[in-house]
This record gives C-alpha cells, structure tokens and sequence, in this order.
C-alpha cells in the first residue's frame, strides 16, 4: 500500500466515523422528541443528514442501531458517574460522590437521560446480551452495594430495589433542574442523597 492509498482510507475511517456520530447524535434528538416507539430509520437519516441507505451500511436495522447507541450512552455515562470511584473510599462517601455525579450527568447529557429513560422501559433491556453488558457497566456501584451489605451498612435487596431507587429518584428530579439549573446546588444534592442514603442504609 503506498502512501496515498493509506491516506485516502484513513480520511474513509473518518468520514465513515462522523457519518456514524451524526446517526447516534439524530438519534438521540429524535427520541427526546418523539420517543423510542415511533422511531424509524427515515426519520433518523433526515435528522442526520443522511440518505436511509446510508444508515444500513453501518446497521443492520433499527434494532441494531438502537442497541449500539445505547452502549456509547453507557459507556459515557459510566465514565462520568463512576469516575471517582475507588473501592477503599468509606461506602457513603462513595455512594454520596456517585449521587452528585448522577445528578450531574442527567442534567448535562439530558437527551441521552431521556433515551436512557426510555431503553430502560423497552424491550431492548430484557435482551441477553444488553443485560450483560449492563451489568457489565453498573459493576462499580454494584460493587459498593455488596461492600457496605458486608459491612452491615446497607440493607440486605435481593430484589435489587436499591438499583431503582437510586435511578428512579434521579430520573425524577432530572427533568426538574433541567428546567430549573440554578437548583443543582450543594444543599440540592446533599438534601437528595440524605433521603435516598436514609432509605437504603440499616
């Protein structure tokens, strides 16, 4: 391969990699707008900019791209909500850090909060391969979870109750200080997480 053919395929990859951040970034706009259920390909590929046939170079379907979007979602936000995370930190510490950045992330990457909201209640979740790999992404708080069970701080939750306590509250206050910003105060946070560490702690 000579030099010119290496740098012709190189700017391939990033015409082929903006064209797949536009797809993923349509997406999200459209779901936050109309919704998981309604969403269609078209509809996608005029959002982006793209023609239909392009998305189906990338995606095999609607399915297939909805399934990939949603671990670049996670992906990020494990990097945001779990970016302090260090298993030697006190565990309400640990859990009051994870809470301030939930907050955080829900308000600043909204659409992708919604879209979250919205995989979440999908049949997308129930899939073998995306339980995994959510599972996958929440080990950090998982772990947290199982290490003050140990340490007899945290109430025994073989139904996982504490997982939609700490996502639905956050899904509830999300859209409030997105309306609201100036609400996502210190007080703001340290007031939320004392209601939910009151539920969850023995």
């Amino acid at each position: 391969m000579n030099i010119f053919s290496f740098m012709y395929l190189c700017a391939m990859r990033v015409r082929d990699a903006q064209k797949i951040e536009l797809v993923h970034a349509a997406t999200l706009t459209l779901v936050a707008r109309i919704g998981l259920v309604g969403l269609t390909i078209p509809m996608i590929a005029k959002e982006a900019g793209v023609a239909a046939g392009t998305i189906y170079i990338y995606f095999k379907n609607k399915e297939d791209l909805i399934l990939e979007v949603y671990k670049e979602v996670k992906k990020r936000f494990r990097s945001k909500v779990f970016s302090d995370y260090s298993p030697e930190k006190p565990i309400k510490e640990t859990f009051r850090k994870m809470w301030d950045n939930l907050l955080s992330y829900s308000v600043s990457n909204y659409q992708e909060q919604i879209f979250l909201q919205q995989f979440n209640i999908s049949p997308y979740i129930r899939e073998k391969e995306t339980l995994s790999f959510t599972k996958q992404v929440l080990n950090p708080l998982l772990e947290v979870i199982h290490a003050g069970q140990k340490q007899d701080l945290i109430k025994n939750d073989p139904e996982s109750l504490i997982l939609q306590l700490l996502f639905g509250f956050a899904n509830q206050l999300a859209p409030l200080i997105h309306e609201n910003p100036g609400m996502l105060s210190k007080d703001f946070t340290a007031t939320t997480f004392g209601y939910f560490w009151d539920a969850v702690k023995k």
